[in-house]
């Protein structure tokens, strides 16, 4: 068994007198009808390179062998192995992770999970760290990666002004991968109001 990511691996023989080794990849192929030769090969130790493997595959080569005399091996001499297939891994990121807010509003972002190795299969969103009176809103609340995924936060009148570290968290497959935000909540801006006293009004002043 070869680790994930193995896209090549020497095949090796060894024989109990000089000889020039040939393999195939279908069983019972006659010596002379196998048209891959060992690149090292005429003494004892025989080996090649084969390339081109893939992850969670299984190869399977069939050697033969003939020594001086031409005596040749009946039977298969058989060398097989497997890639493993890449462990379930994913990232996850969002456009921003710095966000600013006025109290009782709400502001929102997109959050992507990319598949890095394997299937991971679906993966779920949720969030903590949120200050009082906010809630975070996932549209999907889960999806399969490649995807994305809105994450609205909307606070109320009685969120607290300040800066808070809310995580992201999307689980799937085993894996657990985490953002954090950066959550700003100001107040809304103060209300000017002025009074500007009409004519009749000052009119009526001076009289007095």
């Amino acid at each position: 068994t070869l680790p994930a990511g193995t896209t090549s691996a020497t095949l090796s023989a060894t024989t109990n007198e000089n000889a020039t080794c040939r393999y195939s990849t279908t069983a019972g192929t006659a010596f002379a009808g196998m048209t891959n030769t060992f690149t090292t090969t005429g003494a004892t130790t025989h080996s090649s390179v084969v390339s081109g493997l893939q992850n969670g595959q299984t190869y399977t080569y069939y050697v033969r062998c003939q020594d001086a005399a031409l005596n040749v091996n009946l039977t298969d001499f058989i060398i097989t192995f497997n890639i493993l297939t890449p462990a379930p891994d994913f990232s996850l990121s969002a456009a921003t992770t710095t966000l600013s807010i006025v109290r009782g509003q709400s502001t929102s972002t997109v959050l992507t999970v990319t598949v890095t190795s394997g299937s991971p299969g679906p993966v779920t969103f949720s969030m903590n760290g949120l200050p009082s009176g906010a809630t975070g809103t996932f549209v999907p609340p889960s999806c399969a990666p490649t995807c994305s995924s809105l994450l609205t936060i909307s606070t109320s009148s009685t969120t607290p002004q300040g800066i808070s570290t809310p995580i992201i968290t999307a689980t799937g497959g085993g894996v657990t991968r985490s953002i954090t935000l950066y959550l700003t909540v100001n107040l809304p801006a103060l209300v000017n109001i002025s009074f500007a006293p009409s004519l009749d009004a000052l009119s009526a002043l001076s009289k007095l």
